[in-house]
């Protein structure tokens, strides 16, 4: 996805329509799924094989507080580019504990 579309993206968790995952040259991945302590294994064999033209993907991730992360995943691993803002929704549905719902 382009540049606008990443941005639109992690602002509010979704894209105004389908083209916008066509829009640029970004991958950005929705889900990971992986058994355990494998996610390091999974995105280690995803980028070699099913993505071997990318140089790196991005995805949010949950923190344990619910919080959104956008994580970088290149061949030599993952790393935290930013934590997310809390939208207006999330802050009315902060529970007693205060962890954020998942959007």
């Amino acid at each position: 996805m382009n540049d606008e579309s990443k941005e639109f993206y992690f602002k509010y968790g979704l894209l105004p329509n389908i083209e916008a995952w066509r829009s640029g040259d970004q991958l950005l991945l929705l889900n990971v799924v992986a058994n355990g302590g494998m996610i390091k294994a999974v995105f280690e064999d995803s980028m070699e094989k099913l993505f071997k033209d990318e140089k790196e993907a991005f995805m949010i991730r949950p923190s344990p507080s619910g919080r959104r992360r956008v994580v970088r995943i290149t061949r030599s691993g993952a790393e935290l580019v930013e934590v997310l803002p809390v939208t207006k929704s999330q802050q009315g549905q902060a529970d007693e504990e205060g962890t954020i719902p998942l959007a």
